[in-house]
């Protein structure tokens, strides 16, 4: 484990030891046996669900590619990406896996990562929009709470028309162009060389994209339902849990949650999704055992519903053939 990967266990175990502090823990013990564990396996469906429309989407920008992986094959490298993504560096390790897998396949890399990156693009767009429509609604029938949701919304917004511009700009036929050109200036035997080589085949294979608006307006379209499930799942541990929350409450911060666990803080998001749900919801006058059970149980039926991730991983490496031998 490097040392990058050290501090965020650290933060994240401190974070956690400091809302296990705040809260009462016999409550926060009862409340989970007490669970309507029938919510619970609905939203462990639900995840599921999403890790499948994951690996859907995404097949979709590979076929765009040429790249005709069996709707099994590719959810079985994303269960595998996502189960080895928790040893390995947020969301980039995870990256690395799948494209890895695809390689073996015997399909040019360039695509591949050209696929990961527009999706990747894609996803943070339309999550720091559903976060940008979370602070409005927050602003809109919470804004009495002691919370100024307003610095926020407007740093969402500032950063969503920043990345949208340069989904946009990349894309553009005549800046594509001069930085195509200027790639070729500097191409050359040399290792430097070979490696913006590399870089503009990644870009050309990127830039054909522009071409494929159907299938991009889709992925838009089933990432926000993507999105939308994690919100539903988090509603449905509440009523688990017996907590009655306005889903509306929920829509305007879980993607704000979201979106703050992808900073490469903490471990896996663990303590800023468990603070999260104990700071929006104390706004509500929910108790802070409460928030962090809400938190807690979400999070680790996401982890759960990703282990299946270590079985594909096993029978890939054939190590399930070895133990039966």
């Amino acid at each position: 484990m490097n040392f990058k990967r050290l501090i965020q266990l650290f933060i994240s175990v401190l974070l956690i030891a400091i809302l296990i502090y705040w809260i009462d823990f016999e409550n926060f013990i009862n409340s989970v046996k007490h669970a309507n564990y029938f919510y619970i396996f609905v939203a462990f469906i639900i995840v599921t669900f999403s890790r499948l429309l994951m690996a859907y989407k995404w097949n979709i920008l590979l076929k765009v590619k040429g790249i005709n992986l069996s709707l099994f094959e590719v959810t079985k490298i994303y269960y595998i990406s996502n189960f080895l993504g928790l040893y390995l560096p947020p969301t980039i390790g995870g990256d690395i896996v799948r494209a890895y897998y695809v390689t073996k396949k015997k399909y040019q890399i360039s695509d591949i990562i050209s696929s990961i990156v527009v999706e990747r693009i894609i996803g943070l767009l339309v999550l720091l929009l559903f976060a940008v429509i979370g602070g409005v609604f927050f602003y809109l029938f919470f804004g009495d709470s002691r919370f100024d949701i307003k610095n926020i919304l407007i740093l969402f917004i500032v950063i969503f028309f920043m990345i949208f511009m340069f989904f946009y700009v990349s894309l553009d036929k005549n800046i594509s162009n001069k930085i195509l050109n200027r790639c070729d200036e500097f191409i050359s035997d040399t290792i430097a060389g070979k490696l913006i080589n590399k870089l503009k085949k990644m870009y050309i294979s990127y830039l054909l994209y522009k071409n494929a608006k159907i299938a991009l307006f889709i992925f838009f379209l089933l990432t926000s339902l993507e999105v939308f499930s994690y919100i539903l799942r988090s509603y449905l541990v509440a009523q688990a849990l017996n907590v009655e929350i306005p889903f509306i409450y929920l829509f305007s911060f879980v993607p704000i949650i979201m979106a703050l666990i992808r900073l490469p803080i903490s471990l896996n998001g663990f303590g800023i999704n468990e603070g999260g749900f104990v700071f929006f919801l104390s706004l509500i006058g929910i108790s802070k055992t409460t928030g962090f059970s809400v938190g807690l149980i979400d999070h680790l039926i996401v982890l759960i519903a990703i282990l299946p991730g270590g079985i594909f991983y096993l029978f890939d490496q054939g190590i399930y053939n070895k133990i039966k031998k």
